[in-house]
Order: structure tokens, then sequence, then C-alpha cells
């Protein structure tokens, strides 16, 4: 069974740390980070989403799952890997984890 967590809105972008967190609880988020499932997030063609958004969606999930997010949750739609990659690589370099250790996280 596909474990899939859809993104459904008509704007062209998703934007705000406090939205992002909002969309973090509606996918009850700190649960799935426990179980050992792999979700897919589909993002709407049309949409992307800003890295403060990512921010509030993925911030706790990335803390708790270090290494693991990325094959944990896995991402579909058109700008979202883009977008995504650019959220770890700020995120990771900003908090210093992985900085000097020189890993790289593409999706």
């Amino acid at each position: 069974m596909q474990n899939i967590l859809t993104i459904t809105t008509k704007k062209h972008i998703l934007n705000g740390k406090a939205n992002g967190i909002e969309w973090r609880h509606k996918f009850n988020l700190d649960e799935l980070d426990k179980d050992n499932q792999i979700y897919t997030f589909s993002f709407p063609k049309n949409l992307t989403p800003s890295i403060s958004f990512l921010h509030g969606l993925f911030d706790a999930s990335l803390v708790r799952l270090d290494d693991d997010f990325i094959e944990k949750y896995h991402f579909y739609g058109t700008n979202i890997k883009k977008s995504i990659n650019n959220y770890c690589e700020i995120t990771f370099t900003a908090i210093d984890k992985f900085a000097n250790e020189g890993k790289t996280y593409k999706y």
C-alpha cells in the first residue's frame, strides 16, 4: 500500500512557516515520523512551496529523523524536488549539522 500525502490548494505558492506548521498538523507528521512507513508527498504541478513553508512543515521531522528523512519522505510534483533540495541544503547548512562532513542531499 502506497502512503500518499496530498497538498491541495488553489494557490500557486505556499508560504509562511505558520502555514507549513498547519499542514504539518493536518498530516499528523509528528506521529508519522515515528512509524516505519514510507510516505510520498504529492504537490500540484503549478505549486511552488517557499522555504519558510517547508521549514514549518518539515523542521521537526529533520531534527527527529536526521538522515532517515530522505528515506522516509518522497516527493512528487513538477517543482517540488528542486524546492526540497534547496530547503535541505539551507537547513542543514544553517544548523551546521552536516556542513563540515560535506554531505549533499538530493532527491
